[in-house]
């Protein structure tokens, strides 16, 4: 697309990942002066995510006339059959109102997820773009709702500060709790234990077992922090009930730890496996001389999952809302609820 006068595409490469985390985190400064929401290995992790390709679904911005990085964008197609695509938008903050720059960063993101239905050839099937917005930049939220865009959920990401040592975790007769020692061993099981276990999130698509597990694959081999001792499982008779994955440092705080992944078998809910498990990880962090623990989790979720992040300890820190804009009308093969 042609791109409004003084304004040019930088072709990306790796190298270039440090020029998007300053603009994004000048972005998330601005916003929220305290904060940061990107690093390096962030940024590299979405862009080896399969199927992006980093020539046509990144847009770094330049203007021209001062050389400045002006806004960036990039969108990613993250499960088989890719009919719910992700947009991700920032503007450094020397363009928070310049509209011209607004306007071409969202007709390129519009442009970018029209080409993009083409991946999904079953032409009767509902194709959904959507954009997440920090509840503290309301401009954001106001433009998406200015460009059709529908509010749909919100999710939240959920804090812990331990001052003292987390209680003892307790099971119920017939599980057995225990870290991961063979990680290569024991990946595939975890994976099918999350596979059951999200089945219930919002957005969930059924993908072939393949892709799945290449995406995950693809996640692990991009994680400089990646660490399977601060992997947890909760088993019944071999087999996998529940996990919690975890990692060291977060763009925010080299020193606060993020739960990467956590869930219970559809089977094995209401049993009090997952408070048993965030319980283990989180004495396990303590241990080790962390106090500080963020997690993901969608605020409307049907399992409940808020009220347990709420029973351990966790609070809101911030709060992101999706909008969401249909791109074609069809069969939705995602996991809805209101």
């Amino acid at each position: 697309m042609e791109f409004p006068a003084h304004f040019y595409s930088h072709p990306l490469k790796t190298a270039d990942a440090g020029r998007v985390v300053e603009l994004v985190n000048a972005h998330a400064r601005f916003i929220d002066s305290t904060e940061e929401q990107e690093s390096v290995d962030s940024i590299l992790s979405t862009w080896a995510l399969p199927d992006f390709d980093l020539d046509r679904d990144a847009l770094l911005l330049v203007d021209n006339r001062n050389s400045s990085d002006a806004a960036y964008a990039d969108l990613v197609d993250i499960k088989h059959p890719y009919v719910r695509k992700y947009a991700y938008a920032k503007l450094h903050p020397d363009y928070s109102n310049d509209k011209v720059v607004q306007t071409a960063l969202q007709d390129w993101i519009m442009m970018r997820a029209r080409q993009r239905i083409a991946m999904v050839p079953d032409e009767s099937l509902r194709v959904v773009l959507g954009q997440f917005a920090d509840e503290k930049d309301q401009p954001a939220n106001q433009l998406l709702k200015q460009r059709g865009y529908r509010y749909t959920r919100s999710t939240f990401q959920m804090l812990l500060e331990m001052d003292g040592p987390p209680p003892a975790p307790q099971l119920p007769g017939g599980y057995e709790l225990r870290p991961v020692q063979d990680f290569v061993r024991e990946f595939h099981p975890i994976l099918l234990a999350h596979r059951d276990a999200f089945r219930d999130h919002y957005g969930y698509v059924e993908e072939p077992w393949e892709k799945f597990e290449a995406r995950w694959r693809a996640w692990v081999a991009s994680q400089k922090n990646f660490d399977p001792s601060l992997w947890f499982t909760v088993q019944q008779s071999g087999q996998v009930a529940g996990f919690v994955m975890c990692s060291v440092g977060t763009p925010q705080d080299a020193q606060t730890c993020e739960v990467n992944g956590f869930g219970v078998c559809r089977a094995h809910r209401r049993r009090g496996l997952g408070l048993a498990l965030l319980e283990t990880l989180f004495s396990e962090l303590y241990r080790r001389g962390y106090r500080r623990v963020v997690l993901y989790v969608d605020g409307s979720s049907i399992t409940g999952a808020t009220r347990l992040y709420q029973r351990v300890g966790m609070h809101i820190h911030h709060q992101y809302n999706l909008y969401e804009f249909e791109l074609r009308s069809g069969i939705e093969v995602s996991r809805q609820y209101s």
